[in-house]
């Protein structure tokens, strides 16, 4: 008898768990994490290009593609609030690999006038969004980037304000991929680019995300708030921090209503404004600013007295040897900058000095102080008596400056230089009278030395050639003040936009007209401080063939010297 021993066999079938995908958009909920996107939502891509891959005859892909790598279809997608997603399908897995570039060029504006400008095809371009990272070229806000991949899928991620119009995303793009080693110019993938509209902003919220991922912000957070009065006048200076870059105002009053407000400098973290006062009253203080979500964020309230503050000086009279250098037998302007130890002089009013025992004229201003309100740092202006300077030895070239709680200048205040008469200022200083007009800046309106007029004509001023030969002048300013008027200098600021003919405007200008006191018969002289700025920012670069200052001379017996 046979007998069947049936010997029971336990088959192993593998069983691959799949991952977990909890609102089932087809991500797994590690890659959502990875991306930054919610995954209890249901995300829905928009198929933005079909590029085709090499066997079916994809037109831009390179001849010699080997190492870049095929890719075949782009989509989009909105994750959050300001937060997309761009989705890249690829005929094989994709790696990371550093002889292989991978650029997603985007044109989030727009608008081809700003971003990128160097080269045509890439003008207008925003963002060059990279695995990596992203270069942003001309972006006013700050964008924060990650990606993964999965397969043959890479995923680029940015939080990035895009062009919103009629409830859409509107914006530019392209895409390339290459070799960056060798053989760019054929071992690449690129598609022509296109103008997207696609699935619009959304209120939704990010979702939460831990420190240390690409994509997560820090509480934001107004901290350091603090008042305190300066004593050169009847101000408070009022600091704090951001958690965030951001543009800030403050917002004061003798209520809580607080209706005043003064604009802090833009874009900071360490913010600083002061405050008109007056002295006795009681102010109510907070700061106001923008979140980078874009909603309205402020401070705690803070309240403090305006009192008069005073610092105290541990100098009673010291002194300080100024030797000069390259000095001229005519009276010749200085400006030092003096520093102080910290505790030893009050106030700049407590400052002279003297040449051979004689006091000068000084003119001078706090730069800086210490934290326990002394002065730190002292602009100094005077002019010496260059004949007796230049005669002397090395060892003579030397002023004192006094300085303590037990010196005071002795000398009377003049007459102010500079005098504003509406619609011009008139500026006299003992051998020259220069007039600037206010409506109409051509440098001097006039220019006198009590008897004769120096200026001819046509009326000079400044001048600025574009690259066409547009011409663009300083016509009307938008600004005319006198900045300062002491006993040694008076300064005439003047601030407007070079302008054609047509009204067009080009690049700002800043001048500073620096008249001094005469000090001899000697005769006078004006220093002309020019400053331009290139405010024509819808360009990077803006070309000129030519700026300058004009100044038409008279014909007479007097020889004006332009150095």
């Amino acid at each position: 008898m046979r007998t069947c021993l049936l010997v029971p066999v336990l088959c192993l079938i593998p069983f691959l768990a799949a991952a977990q995908d909890s609102d089932n958009d087809g991500l797994s909920d590690a890659l959502e994490a990875q991306l930054g996107m919610d995954p209890r939502h249901a995300d829905a891509f928009e198929l933005l290009c079909d590029d085709k891959s090499k066997a079916e005859g994809d037109k831009s892909i390179g001849r010699g593609l080997e190492t870049a790598g095929d890719f075949t279809k782009l989509w989009f997608c909105v994750a959050a609030k300001d937060r997309y997603v761009w989705k890249i399908e690829f005929t094989q897995p994709w790696q990371r690999r550093s002889d292989v570039a991978t650029i997603l060029y985007v044109d989030a504006d727009n608008h081809r006038d700003t971003g990128r400008k160097d080269k045509e095809f890439a003008r207008g371009v925003d963002m060059m969004l990279r695995p990596d990272g992203a270069q942003m070229i001309e972006w006013p806000a700050l964008v924060k980037t990650t990606s993964a991949a999965e397969g043959n899928v890479l995923y680029l991620v940015a939080d990035i304000k895009l062009n919103q119009q009629d409830g859409k995303s509107v914006y530019r793009c392209w895409l390339l991929t290459q070799n960056t080693t060798k053989g760019r110019e054929t071992d690449n993938d690129n598609m022509p680019a296109i103008t997207v509209t696609a699935a619009g902003r959304t209120d939704r919220a990010r979702p939460a995300i831990s420190p240390g991922h690409a994509l997560y912000y820090p509480p934001e957070a107004i901290s350091n708030l603090a008042v305190r009065m300066m004593p050169d006048a009847p101000t408070a200076e009022v600091t704090w921090m951001t958690s965030w870059v951001c543009n800030a105002h403050v917002e004061f009053g003798l209520t809580k209503d607080m209706k005043e407000r003064v604009q802090a400098p833009p874009a900071m973290q360490n913010h600083r404004a002061f405050l008109p006062v007056q002295f006795g009253q009681t102010y109510y203080v907070r700061v106001a600013c923008t979140s980078a979500e874009g909603e309205p964020k402020t401070s705690e309230i803070v309240s403090f007295k305006a009192e008069k503050f005073i610092p105290k000086g541990s100098v009673q009279r010291a002194e300080i040897p100024l030797t000069l250098s390259a000095v001229v037998a005519a009276p010749a302007p200085f400006l030092v900058g003096v520093p102080f130890p910290r505790g030893a002089l009050a106030s700049v009013d407590n400052i002279r000095l003297l040449q051979d025992g004689n006091e000068l004229p000084v003119q001078v201003e706090c730069a800086s102080r210490w934290p326990d309100g002394s002065v730190k740092w002292a602009l100094v202006q005077f002019l010496t008596d260059g004949a007796n300077l230049a005669k002397a030895s090395s060892l003579r070239k030397v002023v004192s400056l006094e300085y303590g709680n037990a010196v005071r200048p002795t000398l009377s205040a003049p007459k102010p230089m500079a005098v504003d008469e509406g619609n011009r200022i008139v500026c006299t200083t003992g051998s020259l009278q220069a007039v600037i007009d206010k409506r109409s800046f051509r440098l001097f309106s006039e220019l006198s030395d009590g008897r004769r007029q120096l200026i001819g004509k046509p009326p000079g001023g400044l001048y600025l050639i574009d690259a066409t030969g547009k011409e663009y002048v300083s016509a009307q300013p938008d600004e005319v003040v006198i900045e300062e008027n002491g006993p040694v200098r008076a300064v005439v600021k003047v601030r407007g936009h070079y302008t054609a003919q047509d009204g067009a405007k080009l690049f700002e200008y800043i001048v500073r007209l620096m008249f001094y006191r005469d000090q001899s018969a000697a005769g006078g002289f004006v220093r002309i401080f020019h400053t331009f700025g290139n405010d024509n920012v819808k360009q990077t670069l803006t070309d000129i063939r030519q700026m300058g200052i004009r100044v038409p001379l008279a014909l007479t017996e007097a020889k004006p010297r332009l150095e």
